[in-house]
């Protein structure tokens, strides 16, 4: 019979188990354990087969080997179904319901050693701690999701069984601390061990059952926080658990109001487990998790490193509500599972939901399919069998598309004045504590809650595959939404068979009234397009927030610009620089990015590094594309002005970096102002007072000295180019006082800037260099300064050495058996790149690169030019296109 033909047992027993009680005696220096299990049972309401006198129940069981069973005095048969995991215990006499059936059995103790080992049932490890420094100390611990309590106990082990009662008694060493879901009921001594006996609060699915055993301690929460909460660490760890303690007594309230429910059990304790496959596992009440991603030292734990704790810890929280209290009838919702607690954990902890990435994966088309699925393929498709694991189950690309639908659905709650936690709270917890439901339930209860038909809106956002793309127009005084899916890489859906339906769009429209009041407009787009009355001088932009998961491009002009937020600025920014250079974009496009840029230079608004950041990055791209693939001097007289003017709104005297964000913009705009005086004394000033330190030198952050250390050189006395390549060669570790970069960082700082000289002479000092030691890793970033570079002659004479010396080295390259052979083909490699991509800037240089490929391809054996090639090919189609708009925004650049 195959897996999938398999009837739920919670439908195929006539009898079911309403109680559980286990008893299992556990030494953790033997390779199994013994167990007990007594088991009431009561008729199935659920069975709808033919039934008969005779006594029959089937459980799941795993690597448990049954020595009896009985009901009362009456003898049980036991039987195995090994493929599936089951076992079955049967008798032809009758049998009293009142009278439990009683099983003993013994089962295996997995021991770990790497963390390669599967963490599944029960298993365990010893470990060093740093008290006594021996290794004789011991944790054992289960892991049960999806399937694997039928490891530990005879049960029957799926999602929708949550026994009425369950008590757990276990003897082991009585040095261990035990731990289980359920609340210490007695303890006792047993025969030089001791007997801990548990009874649980409430009924639970076995996947979120467990128990820990072992040489612990802990620490306890002193606040008057209810439950009793606790986190159990390795001998000599617990003291580094006070920002974990911290971090729940701070939440479990806030997560208590928020759903408007308390906190179900008696008590809560997170443990911490040297090896776990999963990283954390949300069990009811005794949440397991791997030391390195809830212990931290408060004093010097970094910003990540907090935010890493908070966000492990509210997210097994909001678990023992969303998983756990209320749970799902299908392994195929672990999705959503995941994605609402990690959702909920970003909302309350003020984490922004970043779409970007998504946003870059989730439109590509390749091999006849978008290369990722919809929530519904992937629903339909993953296995969740007796064989699967959370891993196998879970897919990363879901869980995010998890998380942005959920953000989306939030931002309409905000925007019609709801909070959607406090409602999820209401309409779904409340409703469904104790349950295992579908996720159409879920939607269903929440759809009293909002104006818009939400189950609909989530059938096309899990059915429909990538996302739209929105264009935005005005015809006459009407304002015109207009929606397609968008594919990067293919402009005609039709062709490729892609059906265009139309998403339900969430516009959020921002917009300023003629009371010069700024609202959101909180619009659904479910058709392909909308005409709006909004005045093109009122509209702001749409999507504001970030809160729809789609693209947007305007065909007017953004006349209110300065009024964005700046996560609107963001949005924006990355939509247009995703696009421009797709066949979706157009010139218009690229002016709109250049009307963004004029913004930074304005007195008036607001400085913000991390809008300033992105958006130099994307002018960083466009500068090097209309460098190397048009003759635009407009654009460069253009560029230096603008460099100096962002210069000038920085005091440089006194630069103070509160943020990455900050201390990246600094670098940018100072790499910007090559051919400013004022930027390049202030570089020269720090570098002499950097490679010529004295008490009295200033820390310079590491994020800064690449950028000075590139315009300096490129007004460099031979001295100081070969104080640069002294520290290529070997880095003065006695620099490294005056930053925080690492030598290896610093060596690559220095190798990146010789390029970076104007003096033809120290070009050929730098290109001599990189011939020489052609064999090394990285001596090709001492070429990477040429790539901006407006100088032709320069150009020419990196060209020329170039080709000189490029038979050579690839003839070397191919000879057999050496490392250095290896290093000096990846070397080629990248040059070939980086040079053949300056020799598209005008016609006599392509004819030289046509030249040299043509004659490399005849004159020596194959050696990768051609795959090189290639590669170079397919990326220019989008700069050539970039550099074709190039004649729609000259005039911006007069």
């Amino acid at each position: 019979m195959s897996e999938s033909s398999v009837t739920p047992l919670l439908l195929s027993n006539v009898v079911v188990p309403y109680s559980y009680h286990y008893k299992l005696t556990i030494n953790h220096l033997k390779p199994n354990f013994s167990g007990e299990a007594i088991i009431h049972w009561k008729k199935n309401n659920n069975y709808n087969g033919q039934t008969d006198s005779k006594f029959s129940l089937t459980l799941h069981a795993c690597k448990l080997i049954i020595t009896s069973a009985f009901v009362g005095d009456v003898k049980l048969s036991i039987s195995y179904d090994k493929s599936n995991q089951h076992v079955s215990f049967t008798t032809e006499e009758s049998i009293s319901d009142d009278s439990p059936v009683i099983i003993q059995y013994m089962g295996q103790i997995k021991t770990i050693n790497t963390y390669q080992d599967t963490t599944q049932g029960l298993f365990k490890t010893n470990y060093l701690d740093d008290i006594s420094g021996k290794a004789n100390n011991y944790i054992l611990a289960t892991h049960f999701q999806p399937h694997s309590a039928k490891y530990v106990f005879p049960i029957i082990d799926e999602l929708q069984h949550k026994p009425e009662s369950f008590q757990l008694d276990i003897v082991t060493a009585t040095r261990f601390k035990v731990l289980t879901n359920g609340k210490l009921t007695n303890q006792e001594y047993v025969n030089e061990n001791t007997l801990h006996q548990f009874k649980y609060d409430l009924p639970m699915s076995p996947s979120v059952m467990g128990f820990v055993i072992g040489d612990l301690e802990y620490l306890s929460s002193e606040s008057l926080l209810q439950p009793t909460t606790r986190i159990y660490t390795c001998i000599g760890e617990s003291r580094y658990a006070r920002y974990a303690l911290a971090t729940i007594e701070k939440y479990l309230p806030i997560l208590q109001q928020k759903f408007g429910l308390e906190y179900p059990l008696s008590k809560l304790d997170f443990v911490t487990i040297p090896f776990l496959n999963d990283g954390a596992m949300e069990n009811w009440g005794l949440v397991t998790v791997i030391p390195s991603t809830l212990l931290v030292d408060e004093l010097t734990a970094t910003p990540a490193e907090r935010q890493q704790v908070v966000e492990l810890v509210v997210h097994e929280l909001v678990h023992q509500w969303v998983g756990n209290w209320v749970s799902f009838d299908s392994w195929n919702c672990l999705w959503f599972n995941e994605s609402f607690a990690t959702w909920v954990t970003k909302n309350l902890a003020q984490i922004d939901v970043d779409y970007e990435d998504m946003l870059d994966k989730d439109c590509l088309y390749i091999d006849d399919k978008f290369t990722i699925q919809t929530i519904h393929e992937h629903v339909s498709t993953v296995y969740t069998g007796l064989n699967a694991t959370t891993s196998s189950i879970f897919d990363s690309n879901i869980y995010q598309k998890g998380i942005i639908l959920l953000n989306m659905i939030s931002e309409m709650f905000k925007h019609e004045g709801k909070d959607f936690i406090e409602c999820f709270g209401k309409f779904v917890i409340n409703q469904f504590k104790g349950e295992a439901i579908k996720l159409f339930d879920i939607w269903q209860q929440l759809n009293q809650c909002i104006s818009i038909d939400l189950p609909s809106f989530v059938y096309s956002w899990t059915r429909l595959s990538g996302f739209p793309l929105v264009r935005v127009s005005y015809s006459g005084d009407k304002l015109h939404i207009e929606q397609h899916t968008y594919l990067y890489n293919i402009p005609e859906l039709d062709k490729v068979g892609v059906e265009d339906a139309p998403f339900h769009i969430p516009l959020l429209i921002r917009v300023v009234d003629d009371n010069n009041q700024i609202k959101i407009l909180n619009i659904l787009l479910s058709d392909r397009s909308i005409e709006l009355d909004i005045p093109k001088s009122q509209l702001i932009n749409i999507n504001s927030g970030r809160g729809g998961y789609y693209r947007v491009l305007y065909q007017q002009n953004l006349s209110n610009i300065n009024l964005m937020t700046s996560s609107d600025l963001i949005g924006t920014i990355h939509d247009l620089g995703k696009i421009i250079g797709t066949q979706h974009s157009t010139g218009q496009d690229l002016g709109h990015f250049f009307d963004i840029l004029e913004l930074f230079v304005q007195s008036s608004w607001k400085f913000d590094w991390k809008v300033v950041k992105i958006a130099l990055v994307y002018l960083t791209k466009f500068q090097t594309i209309f460098t190397n693939y048009t003759n635009a001097p407009e654009f460069q007289t253009w560029l230096t002005k603008y460099a100096r003017d962002l210069f000038q709104r920085i005091n440089w005297d006194k630069v103070i970096a509160n943020s990455d964000d900050e201390l990246q913009v600094y670098s940018t705009i100072l790499e910007m102002n090559i051919n400013n005086k004022q930027a390049v004394d202030f570089a020269t000033r720090h570098f002499s007072q950097f490679i010529n330190p004295s008490s009295k030198s200033t820390f310079i952050p590491g994020e800064l000295v690449g950028s000075i250390f590139n315009l300096s050189m490129s007004v460099a006395t031979m001295k100081q180019y070969k104080q640069v390549l002294a520290l290529v060669k070997n880095a003065n570790t006695s620099l490294l006082n005056h930053t925080n970069l690492s030598q290896y960082e610093l060596q690559t700082v220095a190798i990146s800037s010789l390029a970076y000289p104007t003096s033809s002479e120290l070009l050929r000092k730098t290109l001599n260099f990189i011939n020489n030691n052609i064999d090394s890793k990285m001596i090709e970033l001492a070429i990477v300064g040429i790539s901006n570079c407006t100088d032709d002659t320069r150009v020419q004479i990196v060209f020329d050495w170039f080709k000189l010396n490029y038979d050579h080295w690839v003839l070397r390259s191919l000879r057999k058996g050496s490392d250095w052979s290896k290093q000096i083909g990846i070397t080629v490699r990248n040059l070939t790149k980086l040079i053949l991509e300056l020799m598209n800037r005008n016609q006599k240089f392509k004819s030289f690169r046509t030249e040299f490929i043509e004659s490399k391809r005849v004159g020596l054996p194959e050696h990768g030019l051609e795959s090189v090639n290639q590669e170079l090919e397919q990326e220019k189609e989008e700069k050539e296109m970039i550099a074709s708009f190039f004649s729609d925004v000259k005039q911006k650049f007069l």
